[in-house]
């Protein structure tokens, strides 16, 4: 909803989600977002963050 909401759905928006998801424990919602956070930032002309990457490698661990 709160992508819905927002004028700009950025990199670091779907890093979000993905943290948020992580903490309700749904770790393939949480995976998927990593993933589109880190093609987001690589589109967006940046490198993304180290710890999108931690969340991610955390995702598989626990699933």
């Amino acid at each position: 909803m709160w992508m819905d909401e927002v004028e700009t759905v950025t990199a670091q928006s779907w890093s979000f989600l993905a943290s948020a998801y992580y903490q309700i424990e749904d770790y393939t919602k949480s995976l998927d977002a990593s993933i589109t956070a880190i093609d987001m930032a690589e589109l967006e002309g940046y490198t993304p963050k180290e710890n999108w990457y931690v969340i991610m490698a955390a995702c598989y661990e626990d699933s």
